[in-house]
């Protein structure tokens, strides 16, 4: 996966400039499908709610209910579904994905007892397998 900044980002307007809808293409190597078609199972392009934009100040993360990117060299099992052209996007903003490796820590648990709880049956099913 590549570094955040490197990612294809896509910011759309109307005209008096106001955002109206923004993602960033992220492509993934994906080890293992758990449920759902496995379609390129080596190489998928994935839609994260968050990009970069210039502003007058620097640039900055313009994301949708807190949610963070995924970060190069990290694992990660994703919950995602697939839009009507064919892309694949995280489902459940923050709480569709789950840093596996513990190498995020903006991918943080404490704030939601529900991601917490999911998270530690994630963890003791990977174990199991």
């Amino acid at each position: 996966m590549k570094d955040f900044e490197d990612r294809e980002m896509t910011i759309r307007t109307v005209e008096n400039g106001a955002i109206m809808d923004f993602y960033t293409l992220t492509e993934i190597e994906v080890e293992r499908v758990l449920k759902g078609p496995e379609e390129d199972a080596s190489n998928l392009k994935v839609i994260e709610p968050i990009v970069l934009r210039q502003t007058l100040s620097g640039k900055e993360k313009l994301k949708m209910a807190g949610y963070t990117e995924m970060k190069s060299g990290s694992s990660y099992m994703i919950f995602m579904v697939k839009n009507t052209y064919g892309q694949y996007s995280v489902i459940n903003m923050q709480a569709g994905k789950f840093n596996m490796d513990g190498t995020d820590l903006e991918d943080a648990y404490t704030e939601s007892v529900s991601k917490q709880r999911i998270f530690s049956e994630l963890k003791s099913l990977q174990n199991l397998q």
